[in-house]
Order: structure tokens, then C-alpha cells, then sequence
């Protein structure tokens, strides 16, 4: 008992971590949309509809999760998440929540409408459906970044061990849910401030646009595993930079939404002057990306400005074909270093951008055979090197880095991300057989 007990609070912990990686930020917009009130609605129960919000978080992560990996194989929640159909399903629908927030109409069948004003409607039982749903999409996005430690779980959840799978799932989705239950009770304190002016509509407006910025990232995803590579790091900058532009223009009122009541004599609140100008300062940091600086943190988000290889550095090389590697390491008899990477992983975009191109890193790597595996692409190639990571490694958790030699004797293995760069380097500097 003391051992389960153990489990699911590592687990929770391991939960709470997941929450700084990069592709958790986009949803939080998503999240305050959900609940914020609007105009003339009826009465709700923002507490229930958090608890609801949570418990779609929960559910996904713990039964959802555990029921894929046991009847589709441990990969298959992955697989599900990094379809190209999903992501853009997803990109989509991020649009056409915008669509809504920001006041514009369309001429959509009369079916999807209906089925969206159930979703929203929050006088019945529907309206808690469409909570349920959009709790289910924050876990499932984000399930490409929370493998590290969710991988390990589903593979032993794959092998016919259900239980504990389900105790570390659900702990782990449990922490997850917290900081998205807060967020969406925040809009509902809304409801106190005064219904007079455009506030509210400004609000939701900012909302809007804030996730036509989230969703290119969800294009973005389909179009790197896709390989139609139309969207490469200069065109994502250059439409997130006009979205922002739009977004300080909107905060300053020379543009509006369509649901705003425009007054003659309207003067401009001074926290729309704070945020506009918050708004400009990180437009201008994005434009600076246009011109080869390194945007930290966001480069996350970014896809790579070359298709040749996803790994920013310039300085070294990465092998694509693993069989070669192990040829030209056993002819110069340098170790190996494989990196399992993926097309739309947020965290392999981290560390190429923030660990891997720094010139100490650069330096132990030039002692290696480097040779980067995609595991996320549907094609037989990248599925057989997903294969190799659940087997060799017990887990699908990418961004994964292994030493070995050229007979596939490991020395020293890194799962996710790290921002101890000397973390790193050590794991790099263990040349020793485990």
C-alpha cells in the first residue's frame, strides 16, 4: 500500500513539472474562453464547471490514455496526437472558437451550429458535454510533450499491467488539471465587474486573437508531418508578428470586433494602454527572430528554418540513417549519440535551440557519431525507429538521448528537456558501459 501511496505522488509531482513545458502555454487562452461569461447569458455554476473541466483532464490522461496503450500498442495515444488530421482538426477548431469570441458570424450547415450552441449551452447538460470535450482537447494536445514520464507508464500499460498505469496517470493528470481548474475559475469572477462599456467584448476579443495565434501551431504540426514543409520558421514569425500587430491596433481601438458597441467619444482605458504596450514590446522581440536572433523560449514554438535537418546548429552534423552511424563509429571508433527527435515536438525544439547549439555542447558533441531518429511520422522508417525507442528504451518519451557503441551498448541515457546545461554535459561525458 505504502508503494502505491509513493507512485502516485511521484507521479503528481512528475505532473506538475510537465506544466512548464512549451506547449502547455497556448491552452491557456483556450481555457479562459471556455468560461468567460457573456453578455445576457443565463446563470451559471462556474465551480461545477470547473470541477467538470478537471475531471476531463483527469479522465483523459488516466483511463484514456491507459485504454489506448493497452488496445493500440504503448505508441498509440502518441500516434493519435501527432496525426496530421487531428492537428489540423484541432488548428480548426481554435479558429472557429476565435470566431466566436471575436463577434463574427458565419454561414456554417445548420448542424454544426446547432451542435455548438449544445456544446455552449449552459443551462442543461449539454453545455457540461462541451466542457468535457474541450477537457479532453487540452490533455490530447498535449500529450506529444508530457512523454517523458508518461511514456514509461503506457508502455507498461501496453504490456497487460493496468493498475498501476492507472494510479500514475491518474495522479499525473490529476497535478496537470490544477493550474487549468484556477484558470477557469478566473473568468467567473468577472461576473461582478460592472456590465457597463466594452470591456467584455474587448476581453474576449483579445481571447480571440490570442488563439488564431495558438492554433498556428497546430497547422504548423500538420504541416511538418505531412512534409509539405509550407510553413517554415520565417512564415510562422511573419504571421505571428502580424497577429500581435493586430492585436496592440485592437487594444488601442483603432480596430475593433465586430461585437463592440463603437462610441464617438470613446476614450482609451489605460490597462488596454498597459497591454498594448506589453503587446509592442513582444512584437518587436519576434521581429528581431526575422534576423537570425535566438528567440529562447518561444523557439519552442517555432519550426525549423531548414527542412534538412530540424536541428538548428550549423556547426554539426546529424546522420539520418542509424545503420550508417554505426558503420563510421566503428571505422573512427567514436561513440554515438541518438537523438529520438519528432516533427512537432516542443521540447526537441527546445533543446536544439537552448542546449544543444551552445559551444560547450557543440564541443563534446564533434567527439560523437550524431545521428537523429524521427519517431513521429507515419511513414514505415520513423515508425520502425519508435519501435526502437519503446524497446530498447522502455519508453517513447521524446526528446530521448542515448550513448553508445557501434554494437548498441548503451552508456549513458536523457529523457526530456533540462535547463542545467551542465546536467547535460554530464550525461554526455559518461562514456562508461551501464
Amino acid at each position: 500500500m505504502d508503494s502505491i501511496f509513493s507512485y502516485f505522488w511521484v507521479s503528481f509531482g512528475f505532473g506538475f513539472i510537465s506544466l512548464l513545458n512549451p506547449c502547455v502555454f497556448p491552452l491557456i487562452p483556450l481555457t479562459i474562453s471556455t468560461f468567460t461569461p457573456k453578455e445576457g447569458e443565463p446563470k451559471r455554476n462556474y465551480i461545477l464547471e470547473s470541477i467538470t473541466y478537471s475531471f476531463g483532464i483527469v479522465f483523459s490522461f488516466s483511463v484514456i490514455g491507459v485504454l489506448f496503450s493497452i488496445f493500440f500498442g504503448a505508441s498509440g495515444i502518441t500516434k493519435l496526437a501527432t496525426h496530421p488530421a487531428l492537428n489540423l482538426a484541432i488548428g480548426f477548431l481554435f479558429l472557429f472558437f476565435a470566431s466566436t469570441l471575436l463577434g463574427f458570424e458565419f454561414y456554417l450547415p445548420f448542424w454544426i451550429v446547432n451542435f455548438y450552441n449544445k456544446l455552449n449551452n449552459n443551462s442543461n447538460s449539454s453545455g457540461y458535454t462541451g466542457i468535457l470535450i474541450r477537457g479532453f482537447i487540452i490533455s490530447i494536445t498535449t500529450f506529444t510533450c508530457t512523454m517523458p514520464f508518461v511514456g514509461s507508464i503506457l508502455v507498461t500499460a501496453s504490456k497487460g499491467d493496468w493498475f498501476y498505469p492507472f494510479v500514475g496517470m491518474f495522479g499525473y493528470g490529476l497535478a496537470f488539471s490544477i493550474p487549468f481548474t484556477l484558470l477557469s475559475l478566473f473568468p467567473g469572477i468577472l461576473k461582478f465587474f460592472p456590465k457597463s462599456g466594452n470591456w467584455n467584448a474587448k476581453f474576449r476579443g483579445t481571447l480571440g486573437i490570442l488563439e488564431i495565434i495558438a492554433s498556428l501551431k497546430f497547422f504548423s504540426n500538420a504541416d511538418l508531418i505531412l512534409g509539405s514543409f509550407i510553413i517554415n520558421r520565417n512564415v510562422f514569425l511573419i504571421i505571428t508578428i502580424i497577429l500581435f500587430f493586430v492585436l496592440f491596433l485592437y487594444l488601442l481601438n483603432v480596430v475593433h470586433s465586430p461585437n463592440e458597441v463603437i462610441k464617438p467619444d470613446q476614450k482609451l482605458n489605460k490597462y488596454n494602454f498597459l497591454f498594448s504596450f506589453i503587446v509592442a514590446f513582444f512584437t518587436v522581440y519576434l521581429t528581431t527572430g526575422l534576423f537570425g536572433r535566438n528567440l529562447g523560449e518561444f523557439e519552442a514554438y517555432l519550426p525549423p528554418s531548414s527542412f534538412e535537418s530540424v536541428n538548428s546548429s550549423k556547426k554539426i552534423v546529424w546522420l539520418k540513417d542509424f545503420q550508417e552511424a554505426k558503420l563510421i563509429s566503428e571505422k573512427s571508433n567514436k561513440p554515438i549519440l541518438v537523438n529520438f527527435t519528432g516533427w512537432s515536438c516542443a521540447n526537441c525544439r527546445w533543446m536544439e535551440n537552448n542546449i544543444l547549439n551552445k559551444p560547450e555542447v557543440e564541443k563534446i558533441l564533434s567527439t560523437f557519431v550524431l545521428v537523429e531518429l524521427y519517431t513521429d511520422g507515419d511513414n514505415p522508417e520513423e515508425e520502425k525507429n519508435q519501435e526502437y525507442l519503446i524497446n530498447k528504451f522502455k519508453t517513447f518519451g521524446i526528446p530521448y538521448y542515448a550513448s553508445m557503441d557501434q554494437n548498441e551498448n548503451v552508456f549513458s541515457s536523457h529523457e526530456g528537456t533540462t535547463r542545467d546545461i551542465n546536467t547535460f554535459i554530464e550525461f554526455l561525458q559518461k562514456k562508461d558501459k551501464l
